[in-house]
């Protein structure tokens, strides 16, 4: 009775924590913003202006109708740009020279075409896009475009790095499970049914946890997903701390509790520093 009671008490207090936790505001213009990345390849050392026209401006930006109502910013022929779809220059444009790339940082539109200028007059441009996820990576090899009428027709993929995504996934597992199983060991835990019941338990949350956290991170932004992070965690510490208070037999219901505890704080710190560095 005694060790239920005690678990019940600590699980109350850390499920009033995450509310109060859950409770703080974030201000929906702080923080990055979505994101549209091209790469650009098959080039040698041509110059060429990059940009991406859309139908209206997003965010601060406008269109040369405006541009010639303010008189701000130096003239390109590009800003005149405008195709029989209606897509036209919407505020930025990149001078590049060879294999490169640019990025669409603050406010790009959510559909879009990309045009390339070449210094000689040639066009350029893609079918119609759309922004897939937080960070949008396309690309498109100009030894693929096809010559459509007046201008060449991009051939462009999705190249979103889903590698750092998985390895950013696998570091925090494992980060966790070795932390939380050298930890368990510094308890003194020693029998095949705590190291079974911790490992299991550790599985289930943390693959949960991660997929959660990796799949806010595509289409949210890493700070929605740090948000998503500490909100979860706190969740698992509730949840692990309860399962180790009542199945974690081989020491006291307190020594169970603290471990839960510390094991979560510690691997918390670790996987939010790997969530940020990959």
């Amino acid at each position: 009775m005694r060790r239920s009671k005690f678990i019940l008490f600590i699980a109350l207090s850390l499920l009033l924590f995450l509310g109060f936790g859950s409770g703080i505001r974030v201000r929906a213009d702080i923080g990055p913003k979505p994101s549209v990345i091209v790469r650009i390849t098959g080039l040698d050392d041509e110059k060429y202006t990059a940009t991406l026209v859309a139908k209206n401006p997003t965010g601060p930006y406008y269109d040369y109708e405006e541009w010639l109502e303010r008189g701000e910013g130096d003239y390109h022929p590009i800003m005149e740009y405008v195709d029989a779809d209606g897509y036209k220059w919407v505020g930025m444009h990149w001078e590049l020279e060879g294999n490169a790339e640019f990025s669409w940082s603050y406010h790009p539109p959510r559909e879009f075409k990309i045009v390339l200028l070449m210094e000689d007059g040639t066009v350029y441009t893609s079918q119609v896009l759309k922004r897939y996820a937080f960070r949008s990576y396309f690309e498109t090899d100009l030894r693929k475009a096809e010559e459509a009428g007046e201008v060449w027709l991009l051939d462009v993929e999705k190249n979103y790095p889903y590698w750092v995504e998985m390895l950013s996934f696998f570091l925090r597992l494992a980060a966790t499970l070795l932390i939380e199983m050298g930890l368990l060991f510094l308890f003194g835990y020693r029998l095949k049914k705590s190291i079974k019941l911790v490992l299991l338990m550790n599985l289930l949350t943390q693959v949960a946890l991660n997929v959660a956290l990796n799949i806010a991170d595509y289409f949210e932004g890493f700070l929605v997903g740090l948000i998503l992070l500490v909100l979860l965690e706190f969740l698992v510490v509730v949840v692990e701390t309860i399962c180790y208070g009542f199945f974690l037999r081989e020491k006291e219901a307190w020594r169970a509790v603290i471990y839960g505890i510390v094991a979560n704080l510690a691997s918390f710190g670790i996987g939010a520093l790997l969530y940020l560095a990959v």
